[in-house]
């Protein structure tokens, strides 16, 4: 049980965004939806997205849509500290 539970603990943990962020200017940005299709379109300036936690240097950005889920996309760490605010 305390295993199961510690798994549980981790996944959630893991799927869990690090912060919200806001893009300081319009930028565009190719998002991959959950049915593996591509939207080619724009993070809005001040448009708030979920940055989940840096692995390697590269940040998943995700942004929910309505009816298909989140659409995310991988950019830089650096790049996300320099064009986006908290």
């Amino acid at each position: 049980m305390l295993t199961a539970g510690g798994l549980l603990a981790g996944m959630a943990w893991h799927n869990t965004g690090d912060r919200v962020v806001r893009s300081n200017a319009t930028r565009i940005i190719d998002w991959h939806l959950p049915d593996g299709s591509i939207w080619h379109g724009a993070w809005k300036a001040g448009l708030p997205v979920i940055a989940m936690r840096p692995h390697n240097g590269k940040v998943v950005l995700r942004y929910w849509l309505n009816g298909r889920g989140y659409a995310t996309t991988e950019v830089d760490e650096n790049w996300l500290l320099s064009n986006s605010f908290e």
